[in-house]
């Protein structure tokens, strides 16, 4: 089954790679040879990627991502989910972390994901929270897999995730 992750976000560093992309010269810069050799066969003629990271905190959701789930980031601020993509493969660099996103003095954004298919959406995270089965309330402290019953739930109804989100998008964030 895919997963679903949601995913907080200043809007400080989605700009620095989810609205803008980032040049391979970075990844062949700090990735390990073998990663950064996977990468660029995973993006074909491709020069520029588009990637996000966690902290060690987050290893346990990241150990359990995999090529084909789906990340739903939450800009800081907006009650919004701003931006879909779909996890492409993963890395650890810490020192690509701290070159790409703003240094954290608690810890590095070492655990990177790659994305492909980034797009810009439109979903109040109320609405999405509460469909999944959350409270209204609930806020997204850090990194959440969707639990798999959840995700069931949710194909069961809509006949698939991407289906689940087309519905939600532009619903009013307050409803």
């Amino acid at each position: 089954m895919v997963g679903l992750y949601l995913v907080p976000a200043s809007r400080e560093n989605i700009k620095k790679s989810i609205i803008n992309d980032v040049d391979i010269s970075i990844a062949e810069k700090f990735l390990p040879a073998f990663d950064c050799n996977k990468l660029k066969e995973l993006l074909g003629s491709e020069k520029r990627f588009y990637c996000w990271a966690m902290t060690e905190a987050s290893r346990s959701k990241f150990e359990k991502m995999e090529k084909g789930d789906i990340a739903l980031f939450v800009e800081s601020g907006t009650g919004l989910f701003k931006f879909q993509a779909e996890i492409l493969f993963t890395s650890e660099s810490k020192e690509m972390g701290n070159y790409v996103w703003a240094y954290t003095p608690y810890d590095a954004w070492k655990l990177i994901y790659f994305l492909k298919d980034v797009k810009e959406i439109n979903i109040g995270k109320k609405a999405l929270v509460m469909a999944l089965g959350y409270k209204s309330n609930f806020e997204v402290p850090g990194v959440i897999r969707i639990k798999d019953e959840f995700l069931q739930n949710v194909i069961e109804k809509y006949g698939s995730i991407q289906t689940f989100l087309d519905t939600l998008t532009n619903i009013d964030i307050h409803s």
